[in-house]
């Protein structure tokens, strides 16, 4: 088991310098073989969210959000706010407000207050 951890953890802080180096693409290689080795990080899939949502591939993004969601529902408003994000680029305010309201409910406060600011929500 150590040894799939590290190798898990290896790709990780690859995926990372990556996203880092506005290499979206190639972080989504790195958590794709992160979630191979291990399957039920959410963090992980939040992440590779974040890296399509880069790209521009919204639905992918949210696909991604959705897995780390239902690994984790309890997650501290991140995936809510990053899906409500992806939503909103979609034009999708419905779905946006929804994840704004849950990532409240975790104390993230960043797209309630952007969807404030683009009164797509009034507050």
């Amino acid at each position: 088991m150590p040894i799939k951890a590290n190798a898990a953890e290896k790709a990780l802080k690859l995926a990372k310098a990556a996203y880092e180096a506005n290499k979206p693409q190639e972080a989504i290689a790195y958590y794709a073989q992160a979630i191979s080795i291990d399957p039920n990080r959410a963090k992980t899939y939040n992440d590779r969210g974040a890296a399509y949502d880069n790209l521009g591939d919204y639905d992918r993004a949210i696909a991604d959000y959705n897995l780390a969601l239902e690994i984790n529902p309890n997650d501290d408003g991140l995936a809510y706010r990053n899906r409500g994000a992806a939503y909103y680029k979609l034009g999708d305010y419905d779905n946006a407000v929804k994840d704004a309201h849950k990532a409240l409910e975790f104390g993230d406060y960043e797209l309630f207050q952007f969807l404030t600011q683009e009164k797509i929500l009034r507050d």
